[in-house]
């Protein structure tokens, strides 16, 4: 809910300006990270039952289940980091911006 707040706040039109590369990147990098936190939050909270539980599915423990889901959840949202651009990328984008108004 909080994410969603910022994210209205920042773009209340659901577009950024014209020539606003700043505020989609603050949000793709606040919003990976915030998902990485808490996929990793699930894989904390089941515990063991996430070692290795990635490569058992469908075996009928509720515990190996719920821990491959936390896993599974874990890999794809790191993948995610990727497609959705680097954060490194993104710090990259804002610093240059950043800089650029300085410049100005």
């Amino acid at each position: 809910m909080a994410f969603e707040a910022m994210e209205l706040a920042a773009l209340p039109t659901g577009r950024p300006r014209a020539g606003d590369a700043m505020t989609p990147s603050i949000l793709k990098l606040t919003g990976s990270e915030l998902h990485q936190k808490i996929a990793e939050l699930g894989l904390r909270a089941e515990g063991f039952t996430t070692i290795g539980a990635h490569e058992v599915t469908a075996q009928g423990d509720p515990d190996l289940d719920r821990g491959s889901k936390a896993m599974a959840k874990h890999l794809s949202v790191r993948a995610a980091t990727v497609y959705s651009g680097t954060s490194e990328t993104q710090r990259n984008v804002i610093a240059r911006q950043m800089l650029g108004d300085l410049a100005v």
